[in-house]
């Protein structure tokens, strides 16, 4: 369907006297030249979303669960539950797993799981922010498998 499709099918749905609609939309994408802010003027949203450079943003990648053992999983669990932070790691729990920040831990690599350390650095060597550790997602290789 094409951009003016869609305009004619919205203006009808809509009850839009269609050649009034045409010269507000086309004065709006002249002045704005925003595939968002259009998209967002076709569906009727007041607001269009925010620009790139005003967005804090970040990569994460989805590992399965077993890339960790039973216990690292229960260190997770306590560290997203408490003690208030600092924690060793930044760990937040989701329904199915925990989402982990790649970054250098701020205390001795001694003090984190074996296991885990290794998917904090498979995640960060390929540019990611966090890892998702989820129960349902794919086994990769490079990274150890646990049967829990």
């Amino acid at each position: 369907m094409t951009i003016t499709d869609r305009f004619h099918m919205i203006a009808a749905n809509r009850g839009w006297a269609a050649s009034e609609q045409i010269a507000q939309l086309l004065d709006f994408i002249v002045q704005r030249n925003d595939a968002a802010g259009f998209t967002a003027f076709l569906d009727g949203r007041t607001s269009t979303p925010a620009e790139d450079g005003d967005l804090e943003q970040g990569r994460y990648c989805v590992l399965s669960t077993t890339h960790i053992s039973h216990e690292t999983s229960e260190w997770l669990e306590s560290l997203s539950v408490g003690p208030p932070p600092p924690a060793p790691i930044s760990v937040a729990s989701t329904f199915y797993g925990w989402f982990v920040a790649t970054r250098e831990p701020d205390v001795p690599t001694e003090q984190i799981p074996d296991d885990l350390l290794a998917a904090m650095r498979f995640g960060r060597a390929r540019g990611f922010d966090q890892i998702l550790f989820d129960c349902d997602a794919s086994v990769v290789d490079g990274l150890d498998v646990h049967d829990w």
